[in-house]
């Protein structure tokens, strides 16, 4: 393998030999070869305009035609980036999260009537028309006298995105966990948690420690 400055002659930037243990395995003349594997390739070989792969197999001449090189190895650059010299505040994501500070409990009526988890709503604005990851992450336990099913909503705007499922086990904790990314307006949104049942009982969130119950959201861009 090597990469050329030129479709035909031209320069040698970068070769690479696959002999021995590192042969390339050819299945009805099909292969697949990972670049820069054994030789890495100098970045200063992404300077040229164009750049073309040649593939010569054992002593045979080179094949022609030889390859361009689309853009996308490229992003192979991006492995010669310096540690610590990219810090969160450069990628200037919004985000936010509130969390539990002690056990939150609900009573709630059952029939999958919906009941607001106090402590856990937030509040955020966006300047334009965006995507954004919603998560809830936490524990909860339902009790009542007699099993059935319960949950925990998050709902962004008043709609349900993602629910968490448990059921009355002894007494037993479950988690609260789900994610969904979301196109939202520009303008003011709201973030809740919700708990329901099947039937009535009390649900417990979990407010203390590393299993204490958050809201989150981070913005990734514009829609």
């Amino acid at each position: 393998m090597s990469g050329r400055d030129e479709l035909t002659g031209g320069t040698a930037l970068w070769t690479e030999a696959h002999t021995g243990g590192n042969a390339v395995p050819v299945d009805a003349g099909l292969f697949n070869v990972l670049l820069g594997s054994l030789t890495p390739i100098p970045s200063s070989v992404w300077d040229n305009d164009t750049l073309y792969l040649g593939v010569q197999v054992s002593n045979d001449a080179e094949m022609m035609p030889r390859e361009v090189v689309g853009a996308v190895p490229v992003a192979g650059m991006a492995l010669t980036v310096p540690d610590g010299s990219v810090e969160s505040g450069d990628l200037d994501l919004d985000y936010g999260t509130v969390c539990l500070s002690s056990h939150a409990t609900v009573d709630l009526p059952g029939d999958y009537e919906a009941v607001a988890v106090p402590g856990l709503t937030l509040d955020f604005s966006l300047d334009r028309p965006s995507q954004v990851m919603v998560w809830m992450d936490g524990l909860a336990r339902f009790v009542q006298s007699s099993n059935g099913e319960a949950g925990i909503i998050l709902r962004v705007d008043g709609s349900d995105e993602t629910t968490s499922f448990g059921c009355d086990t002894d007494d037993i904790w479950f988690n609260v966990e789900g994610q969904r990314l979301i196109n939202l307006d520009s303008g003011s949104h709201n973030i809740q948690i919700f708990a329901n049942s099947q039937r009535s009982g009390s649900m417990v969130v979990h407010g203390t420690g590393g299993y204490r119950t958050c809201i989150n959201y981070l913005v990734l861009g514009e829609q």
